[in-house]
């Protein structure tokens, strides 16, 4: 199997986010223009590549994998005291 098995991938921008404009009351039509989290880029904005434009041409991808874990312990101590105040610690990990 290829290295991807059990990867998933998730738009965090959501670019294809849809917000409704309008609905025509004949037809049901919904009309609707794109609006993902961060706003797209103006073409001036492309063409110019500068990094401190808040901005995005499209999906922000992000992969994660489907495994998970689990962590399991148990310590114990115990301590035994004998006559004239003398003790003996025992601890388990």
């Amino acid at each position: 199997m290829g290295g991807f098995q059990g990867v998933f991938s998730l738009d965090r921008n959501q670019f294809n986010r849809p917000h409704v404009t309008g609905v025509d009351p004949n037809t049901g039509v919904v009309s609707f223009v794109r609006d993902p989290v961060i706003p797209l880029c103006t073409p001036a904005q492309v063409a110019a590549l500068n990094p401190q434009d808040q901005c995005s041409t499209g999906a922000i991808t992000v992969y994660g994998g489907d495994a998970n874990s689990r962590y399991q312990a148990l310590q114990v101590r115990l301590d035994k005291r004998f006559s004239h105040d003398c003790s003996s610690p025992a601890v388990m990990r």
